[in-house]
């Protein structure tokens, strides 16, 4: 499984250089620049504030840094608004003939919407070639059963089997979103509750540096809080160098788990 690390934009090189593809929220002359130093695959996320209006530009400038892949648009947690987006999007991605690959990146606010919004675009499944999965989502009570001896396992539980059924039939790479700040642990625990997932997009390397987390002397522990990517701003130069060490570390670790 590949990693891409997320930094501040003091450090992008360290992530560009340390990370097995990229991942752009925004496609100005600093990210530009940071691209001219790699060939890496190129995942592009719609910039904040991303609507209607702005579906073409978005389109034309992941084209123009050869985006292998392009996230739809969509409203955290909002499944109704999100679907919208998706909708409206795709009518601009097939009129300007785009042919850039999709990812889609259902919502939800718990397992019940998050399995509503996932099925609506399941109706458009041809126009998607990877799915992104909130790891907030994926706690892992939801892989327990519930209840004595010959229940029924938990609803979480046969919403993941389902969703899974679906990902294998339909062939799709599957990116892990969002990791928090566990380490090797929290990546081994999501990761092996979906089957086909090939990337991970992640702040937990340089997030846990910047609280002096070692990764690698932690080994399974497991602490911390989520962490809060707004946050990650400039750092020392101990913290950069643990982040780099951290970054090694989940790698590595990576190298040997997922798809």
């Amino acid at each position: 499984m590949q990693m891409c690390h997320i930094v501040p934009d003091t450090h992008l090189m360290l992530g560009v250089k340390n990370s097995g593809f990229l991942f752009l929220n925004r496609l100005d002359e600093f990210a530009a620049t940071a691209l001219m130093e790699t060939n890496k695959p190129i995942l592009v996320a719609p910039p904040e504030g991303c609507g209607p209006d702005m579906y073409e530009k978005y389109l034309r400038q992941a084209e123009e840094v050869h985006a292998d892949q392009v996230i739809c648009p969509f409203v955290a947690g909002d499944v109704e608004k999100t679907w919208k987006a998706a909708q409206d999007f795709l009518e601009v991605y097939k009129r300007v003939g785009c042919k850039l690959k999709l990812m889609a990146i259902p919502q939800g606010t718990d397992w019940m919407t998050y399995d509503s919004c996932f099925m609506q675009f399941i109706s458009l499944q041809d126009q998607f070639s990877s799915y992104g999965l909130p790891a907030k989502l994926l706690d892992r009570a939801g892989q327990d059963f519930t209840g004595v001896q010959g229940t029924y396992p938990n609803r979480p539980w046969l919403i993941r089997r389902k969703i899974m059924r679906y990902i294998r039939m339909y062939m799709w790479e599957i990116y892990l979103l969002e990791i928090g700040s566990g380490g090797a642990q929290e990546l081994s625990e999501c990761v092996g509750q979906f089957e086909r997932v090939t990337r991970c997009v992640t702040a937990a390397a340089f997030g846990c540096a910047m609280k002096g987390r070692d990764l690698a002397k932690e080994g399974a522990q497991h602490p911390a809080p989520d962490l809060d990517f707004a946050l990650l701003t400039k750092a020392s130069e101990d913290t950069v160098a643990l982040a780099y060490r951290n970054m090694q570390f989940l790698n590595d670790h990576a190298r040997g788990i997922g798809a």
